[in-house]
């Protein structure tokens, strides 16, 4: 039963990133369903589907990956603080360099993918029914 740690501790991370893929999949969402009247108009002057889908990809990148570098540095602060206290109870209770990147990838992964259903949406719209929307 104790050895069985690791992989409670990993269905617990599992779940918490699935649910960060939902909370940043929903507020990309609203921020699409808000910004509609800006779609329709970014249409009209021209903007290309890719362009349109490309500005929305990357506003949610950029969050994420601000997340992410929060995060980290947040973890790393934790790590610092709390190693000497800890030590006794966990062995290695640090953040190592090679899992940096590894959460910085996981965060842009995650930034990419929930905001790419929000983005096809609003591609596909037409410019009368996201002119509608806001009415």
């Amino acid at each position: 039963m104790i050895g069985n740690i690791k992989l409670f501790l990993l269905s617990i991370a599992t779940a918490l990133v699935f649910m960060i893929l939902l909370v940043n999949a929903n507020s990309v969402a609203m921020s699409v369903r808000d910004r509609m009247r800006e779609v329709a108009v970014m249409k009209t002057l021209g903007f290309s589907p890719g362009a349109v889908l490309s500005m929305i990809v990357s506003e949610s990148l950029v969050v994420s990956l601000a997340g992410g570098i929060l995060g980290v540095g947040l973890c790393y602060l934790a790590t610092l603080a709390l190693s000497n206290q800890v030590v006794m109870y966990f062995q290695g209770f640090a953040l190592p360099l090679w899992g940096v990147p590894i959460c910085l990838i996981a965060a842009v992964s995650i930034g990419v993918l929930s905001s790419l259903p929000p983005a096809a949406i609003a591609v596909r719209t037409t410019i009368t029914e996201a002119l509608r929307h806001g009415e």
